[in-house]
């Protein structure tokens, strides 16, 4: 990068692509310019009025904002013609200038306004509107190149009759002195812009869409497409909002009867179901297209209107489309100042039928001349259009919408508890039908009355491969209906939030903010913003394919034999699942009372940990090796915890601890809970059981090989054989089951109370992103540029000169930047950054190694308290988010 902004980016190309890249490819926080591909056969190619390729520009917010819920939809201005004589003026207007645009690309939204605070335009996603932080939204900018108010659908041949065009003042290949060929393929581009929203975004909740000038004529026909494909069946799953800035907006019926049918808008506007044919001849057109999609539309989404009280730019085509370069025969108007009048009466009038029509839309009317540029920069200058603005942009509360996880959740919690009470109930039907005469069609061996075996049907043959395989689960349905459940979240996590850099996650899922959307356990989350459902989600929760596979092993290999047993020995599983929650709920507690370090954990693999601690405990006899297990379980902690940061050494430390002690309260409730009664006395005198035998069988880490059943009578079995035992062990029954939901319900409900008065977080993990990685922060903004941690682009660090000297070199240019040749360009102090849990340690000696002051922190922490811009680095795929801050502002500051 240049030291001066204004140059041209070098790599740029670097952040040129097509539109086959999927947005999860691209870094965050950095302008990418998007090139639809583009087929000469097909006729609704995405291409510019010249015939150029047509390009739109696309940015996603930092790594602690990241998220595919909310957009911000710009579309640009630029005049408009409908016939040769206004396309010969407008020819330098029927392409996009990338001189102007590329300047963004590889620079963050703050970066570019700062750059640009010397003109008069707003970068939108660089900052607020009230409430809104439009920082955190992803930013798509549509260029206009077609002069048809982007609704256009139609190539059309301008020729000059008067044959006074020269190539001195048209700029433009497809001008041939007598003709002008024209491409309004406006509508084409902004369906190819919309199409690439549509396979990126597919769960937007808050969508805004602006526009200016001839962009702000198409916003209401882009907001009624988004909505028409995001909300269906009256259901708001997408707020839209719009803001519409100085569009033109009147048609006088000279342009509706001479120029209109020259873009053929009616393709677009079928698609929203306006009719076309019936408001083409009325010069009311565009306020029957507003109050048709209004009408159509949601009434719960805002909608803004803005212009200034006089509008030379609109006045301007107000005389073009009226005919005749401005004369105004169809008004017959005696001067301008009439036209002006008129204008303004006309427009006045229209918008006051549409907001008298219709409650949700507003109008706001800066007083004075003035047109519109982009981001609505000359409405920001008056100081009532920001309150105005972000009444409009404010996100609601989507009742009645669900967020992916949310269903996510539902699903594999809803299949895992149906398929854990399926298998319940199969083995009892089974274990009575055991006690009858068993049905020769359940295993198929139907004999006639010959003695001739008759042909197994394959209803049968897989009806019998279906009971043998329940039957295997049919002894541990908690931990097959878990192990369901978690399978389908993980996957259904994958599917929607994708794989990070294995720096940010080494265990290979989603980074912390996609682990958050999941509802991994955050403390501050949850008792700052009362997140309650963290503590029931995280149970099921694991952070990526390793753990998923980790947590998959503990659940075969060591889980199921605990409730196997306890189902076994006592006819229910309400133990296991007494002991799993009860296991859960102080997991997740000690973790939310506990001062954090990393501030998010996942609860499975201690959950996991701590039932297999609680199995060593109760069952410690029928352990062939039983230190050789607890070696095993020490090994496994210290590699989940060098490993997979999101596994908190908290609670697996828990786990550890209360798996034994709870294993140990329940042996007393003999007379209450269905538990291990008497166990250790009753393996002691099992006559079958043979510990020269149990050695020789070997088993998982020490672990009773599963299919020796040992036998032993429990306390159940005995009550059963005195009088009237029926009885006594169904009271039992329902006496344990009373309590154990009870004691369940009881700690669910407790505990959130308890935390919620005595837990104390650190607040700055209310930002998911930070629990994925450490603060840090730097006053030496020379020598952190001066090292080589980060670099400028990931696409060419082999290039001439080295990888290592050419990351040195782009990150000094860039402090040379952020230290400008100008006077005034501001002070940068210090600079706040989040290096991931995996790397810190090989970070703190490379930075003690460079002699670079480094502290644990951040600015904000120290004092600095004005953030100037944020810059994000990209290296070999990975990028850092850097943002920087002076103590206070200047003028240029508080200005810009």
């Amino acid at each position: 990068m240049s030291s001066s902004w204004y140059d041209s980016n070098g790599n740029s190309e670097s952040f040129i692509v097509d539109d086959s890249k999927p947005l999860r490819q691209f870094h965050p926080n950095q302008f990418y310019k998007v090139c639809p591909k583009t087929n000469g056969a097909n006729s609704n190619a995405p291409i510019c009025g010249d015939g150029s390729p047509f390009c739109f520009y696309v940015s996603k917010p930092s790594q602690r904002a990241a998220n595919n819920e909310r957009l911000l939809i710009e579309l640009m201005g630029g005049g408009a013609c409908w016939d040769a004589d206004t396309c010969k003026k407008q020819a330098d207007y029927l392409y996009v200038n990338s001189d102007l645009l590329d300047i963004t690309l590889g620079r963050s939204c703050q970066e570019v306004q700062y750059g640009l605070q010397e003109k008069e335009v707003n970068i939108l996603c660089s900052g607020s509107l009230g409430e809104t932080d439009f920082s955190t939204y992803n930013t798509v900018i549509i260029p206009y190149c077609t002069q048809d108010v982007h609704v256009g659908s139609n190539t059309v041949t301008y020729t000059d009759n008067n044959n006074n065009a020269n190539d001195d003042d048209v700029y433009n290949n497809n001008y041939n002195g007598n003709y002008l060929k024209v491409h309004h393929t406006g509508a084409n581009n902004v369906q190819s812009v919309l199409e690439w929203i549509y396979k990126n975004f597919p769960n937007l909740r808050h969508v805004t869409v602006t526009g200016c000038s001839a962009g702000g004529t198409a916003v209401p026909v882009v907001q009624q497409l988004l909505h028409q494909h995001y909300n269906h069946f009256g259901n708001r799953n997408t707020q839209l909002a719009a803001i519409a800035d100085s569009p033109v907006f009147l048609t006088p019926s000279y342009f509706l009867q001479n120029g209109l049918s020259n873009w053929n808008p009616q393709q677009l506007l079928n698609k929203i179901g306006v009719p076309y044919n019936k408001y083409k001849d009325s010069e009311d057109y565009p306020t029957q297209l507003w109050d048709f999609i209004l009408r159509k539309g949601d009434n719960r989404n805002r909608w803004g209107f803005v212009s200034h009280t006089y509008d030379p730019v609109s006045l301007i085509y107000y005389q073009y489309m009226s005919g005749n370069g401005g004369d105004n025969n169809n008004r017959r108007l005696d001067d301008n100042n009439n036209i002006d009048n008129q204008w303004y009466t006309e427009l006045t009038n229209s918008i006051s039928f549409i907001e008298n029509k219709h409650h949700n839309v507003k109008s706001f009317w800066v007083d004075g001349e003035g047109h519109c540029t982009l981001g609505m920069y000359y409405a920001l200058q008056d100081s009532n259009f920001e309150a105005f603005a972000s009444n409009i942009v404010k996100e609601d509360p989507l009742i009645g919408t669900a967020r992916p996880a949310f269903n996510a959740f539902l699903l594999a919690s809803c299949l895992g508890l149906g398929l854990i009470g399926f298998l319940i109930f199969n083995k009892r039907r089974r274990t009575l039908r055991e006690g009858r005469e068993v049905d020769d069609d359940l295993f198929g061996d139907q004999n006639d009355d010959s003695g001739f075996t008759t042909r197994v049907s394959w209803k049968s043959h897989w009806k019998k491969r279906t009971t043998t395989l329940l039957t295997t689960y049919e002894d541990h349905p908690v931990v097959t209906g878990y192990a369901l459940c978690i399978c389908l979240y993980f996957w259904f996590m994958i599917i929607e939030e994708g794989f990070c850099h294995p720096v940010n996650n080494p265990s290979f899922g989603p980074n912390a903010v996609g682990l958050s959307n999941f509802g991994i356990n955050n403390p501050s989350l949850i008792v700052y913003q009362h997140q309650w459902f963290r503590l029931l989600t995280s149970n099921f929760l694991v952070t990526g394919a390793l753990t998923f596979f980790y947590a998959n092993f503990y659940l075969w290999f060591r889980v199921r034999h605990l409730e196997r047993r306890m189902l076994n020995e006592f006819n229910s599983p309400w133990l296991f699942v007494t002991l799993a929650v009860v296991l859960a709920t102080v997991i997740n507690a000690f973790y939310c009372l506990f001062p954090s370090q990393q501030g998010a954990s996942a609860t499975a693999i201690p959950l996991l940990m701590g039932l297999h601690a609680c199995h060593l405990t109760i069952y410690w006899n029928s352990f062939v090796r039983p230190f050789l297990s607890i070696a095993a379980i020490l090994l496994d902690f210290v590699l989940i915890l060098i490993f997979f940061p999101f596994n908190s050494w908290v609670m697996m430390l828990t786990a550890l601890v209360a798996g034994p002690i709870l294993a140990r309260i329940s042996r007393r409730f003999d007379s209450w809970l269905p538990g291990p009664m008497d166990v250790e006395k009753n393996m002691k005198n099992a006559s079958t059981f043979d510990q020269s035998e149990l050695r020789s069988n070997g088993g998982d880490q020490g672990a009773v090989d599963d299919d020796e059943e040992v036998s032993y009578e429990t306390m159940d079995e005995r009550v059963a054989s005195t009088p009237d035992g029926t009885r006594s062990r169904r009271r039992k029954f329902i006496t344990r089951t009373i309590f154990c939901a009870g004691l369940a319900l009881f700690v669910l409900l407790i505990v959130p109370f308890f935390i919620n008065v005595v837990a104390s977080p650190n607040k700055v993990y209310s930002q998911p992103f930070y629990t994925g990685c450490k603060l840090f922060y730097t006053t030496d903004i020379d020598g952190l540029s001066s090292s080589s941690f980060v670099s400028n682009d990931d696409e060419n660090e082999e290039e001439k000169g080295g990888a290592g000297r050419r990351i040195m070199a782009v990150s000094s240019d860039f402090v040379r930047w952020l230290q400008g040749d100008d006077q005034d360009r501001g002070n940068y102090q210090c600079a706040s950054f989040c290096i991931p849990h995996m790397v810190t340690p090989v970070f703190k000696q490379v930075v003690h190694a460079k002699g670079i002051p480094i502290q644990k922190g951040t600015c904000r922490d120290q004092g600095y308290s004005t953030k100037l811009l944020d810059k994000t680095f990209s290296a070999f795929a990975y990028s850092l988010d850097v943002e920087l801050y002076s103590a206070s502002y200047n003028n240029n500051d508080e200005e810009h």
